[in-house]
């Protein structure tokens, strides 16, 4: 079986059916449990005829018969919303004869007075799911065939006020108004109790009624169509249990909410992504490979970046080495040293061809000392004398201390200095940057005449 499956399994008394909906081909299946004489060896031989159908732990919808099933009309006014579904169970207690512990009940609103009830016997659900989901099968819904076949034939027929199952033994019966079940009957499959029920829908009704038949009695349809003012439209060539199927269908594939439930409170699915929980477990682990893997990718990849540039100034080394073997690179890369030669040995002016020597940082540090205002309160926290740069950097105790100290400079050294970059401090006082750079010499157009 290829592509993507849904599948059903039909509860019954002796015998057990599974669905399969595969695109728009529905097949069903007995399965023969002859041989089985108690609940555990019934769930093993339905895992193993699933099994072969390659059912691979998907969420399956068990449809249980309607002789597992009760309903009843409750009323639904003053109920409070917190507690409603409890309230009406027991309301839908009142008028079965079973005790409210003892069913699973869910309910479908017919207008804002009353609701449809339908509920089903705890003890003769719950050791079948039990032991189906000992064996690996999710059942994911619980729902009363009837109401899927049901559910599918209003689908493309929603007008109609009645609608009439026919099984083996049994008929079911449903009665609607405003395209919503208001009554569900079982009925023995005898013509005469069949046309009692709806003779006695007509008389409350007060009109006639359109019924719509599905299954295979001619004899039982003839003998209807003798009742006056009934209409009957007999849906020709469908399986209930393949309309059922196509309902299920809709419904595991998110196209379509079920009418009725069950699988609630005591039969409530413990772990509701279970059916989900080997593909979920799959992404979460692609997602740790993923991101180990792009953990590991770029730590490659900052190896690799180190290497080039490990590589790239050993090269650049190297070349400053034979180039200027006298000069020591100190702290600074090669390619900032060979900058700073570049910039220097672009002193050569007209016809000289003396190089400009380079000022010693003794004496621009004396310079600084002298140009330093004696009568102000500061200090100095750093002083950087560079080639081409020089950095004082201090505190004072306001602005204009800072300029002031920035102006002392100014007229004593031989250099540009920009003004200064404060900051205030915290506590009180101000913080300060001053930055110089040698002065730009006026370029010779030419050599001297």
């Amino acid at each position: 079986m290829s592509g993507h499956a849904n599948y059903i399994l039909f509860a019954g008394e002796s015998s057990w059916r599974i669905g399969v909906v595969q695109g728009s081909r529905v097949s069903i299946h007995c399965i023969d449990l002859t041989d089985e004489i108690d609940v555990t060896q019934t769930a093993q031989s339905i895992r193993q005829a699933l099994d072969q159908k390659e059912y691979r732990g998907e969420a399956i919808l068990l449809a249980v018969p309607t002789a597992w099933c009760l309903s009843a009309r409750v009323p639904t006014q003053d109920t409070p919303r917190k507690d409603r579904h409890r309230t009406l169970t027991y309301r839908l207690e009142e008028q079965l004869p079973l005790p409210a512990e003892q069913i699973v009940a869910d309910f479908h609103d017919i207008d804002n007075l009353s609701a449809l009830g339908v509920c089903t016997i705890l003890e003769r659900v719950q050791p079948w799911i039990e032991a189906l989901e000992a064996r690996g099968v999710a059942i994911h819904l619980v729902c009363p065939e009837a109401w899927l076949t049901m559910q599918d034939l209003l689908k493309n027929d929603p007008q109609c006020d009645g609608l009439v199952l026919k099984d083996a033994n049994y008929f079911d019966l449903f009665y609607l108004e405003n395209e919503k079940p208001i009554q569900w009957l079982r009925s023995a499959c005898d013509t005469n109790e069949l046309r009692w029920h709806l003779q006695t829908r007509q008389i409350e009704s007060g009109q006639s009624l359109r019924l719509l038949v599905c299954g295979s009695f001619q004899a039982h349809v003839d003998a209807l169509r003798a009742i006056e003012g009934l209409e009957i439209e007999v849906v020709e060539n469908t399986d209930r249990s393949e309309s059922a199927c196509r309902s299920a269908d809709r419904i595991l594939s998110g196209h379509a909410e079920p009418m009725i439930n069950f699988r609630r409170e005591q039969l409530a699915v413990i772990d509701p992504l279970r059916h989900i929980r080997k593909p979920l477990r799959a992404a979460m682990v692609a997602g740790l490979v993923l991101l180990v893997g792009a953990i590991v990718f770029f730590n490659l990849r900052v190896v690799h970046y180190q290497q080039l540039a490990e590589s790239n100034e050993n090269e650049q080394t190297q070349v400053f080495r034979q180039a200027l073997p006298k000069v020591r690179l100190a702290h600074l890369s090669p390619r900032s040293r060979m900058k700073s030669e570049f910039n220097r040995l672009q002193g050569i002016r007209g016809d000289s061809d003396a190089v400009p020597e380079q000022p010693s940082a003794l004496i621009t540090l004396q310079q600084v000392l002298r140009g330093l205002p004696q009568k102000l309160r500061y200090r100095i926290l750093e002083m950087r004398i560079e080639p081409e740069r020089l950095l004082l950097e201090g505190q004072a105790r306001s602005h204009s201390d800072t300029d002031t100290i920035a102006t002392a400079l100014r007229n004593q050294l031989p250099m540009k200095i920009e003004p200064p970059q404060t900051q205030r401090l915290k506590e009180e006082g101000v913080g300060f940057i001053i930055t110089a750079a040698p002065k730009e010499t006026p370029t010779v157009a030419g050599g001297s005449p």
